[in-house]
C-alpha cells in the first residue's frame, strides 16, 4: 500500500475516536452550564440514532454508493450538524441535532471497519497483511 493512502486511513480512524472521545466525557457538564435540565434526554437521543443508523448507512452503501463517498458526504453534513447542535439553547433543539448528528456520524464507525477489512483482505492477496494491517487497526485506538 502506498505510504500516503496508509497515513490517511490512520489518521480518519483516530479522528473518527477523537470525535466521539472529545466531547462526549464533558457534554453533560457543558449542558449543566448551560442550564439544560433533560442531560438524559440529549444522550438518548445520541443512543437511538446509533442504533437505527448503521442498518440504514449499510443499506445504502451496499446499493447505492461506494463507502468512501458516504463517508465523505457524511462526515461534511455531519460537521454542519455538529455546529447547529453548538447554537442550541433549548432542550428540544439540542435533542433534534443530536439525533440528526448521530444519524449522519454513527454509520461512518461501522464503514470504517467495513474499509478496514476491506484493506485487509486486500493486502492478504499481495501477502503484506502483518505489515500494514496490524498498524493499521491499532494506532489510531492508542
Amino acid at each position: 500500500m502506498k505510504s500516503k493512502l496508509f497515513i490517511l486511513f490512520i489518521v480518519m480512524m483516530f479522528l473518527e475516536y477523537a470525535v466521539w472521545g472529545s466531547w462526549m466525557p464533558v457534554l453533560s457538564n457543558t449542558l449543566g452550564e448551560r442550564g439544560i435540565k433533560d442531560i438524559g434526554a440529549i444522550y438518548g437521543a445520541l443512543w437511538i440514532g446509533c442504533m437505527i443508523t448503521p442498518f440504514i448507512g449499510g443499506q445504502l452503501v451496499d446499493r447505492f454508493i461506494p463507502s468512501q463517498l458516504f463517508l465523505a458526504i457524511s462526515h461534511l453534513f455531519g460537521a454542519g450538524a455538529a455546529y447547529m447542535l453548538s447554537l442550541q439553547t433549548s432542550t428540544s433543539g439540542l435533542w433534534w441535532w443530536m439525533l440528526i448528528w448521530a444519524l449522519l456520524f454513527a454509520p461512518t464507525m461501522e464503514l470504517r471497519t467495513r474499509l478496514s477489512s476491506e484493506m485487509s483482505m486486500w493486502l492478504a492477496q499481495m501477502k503484506r497483511v502483518e505489515r500494514e494491517t496490524i498498524p493499521v487497526s491499532v494506532l489510531p485506538e492508542l
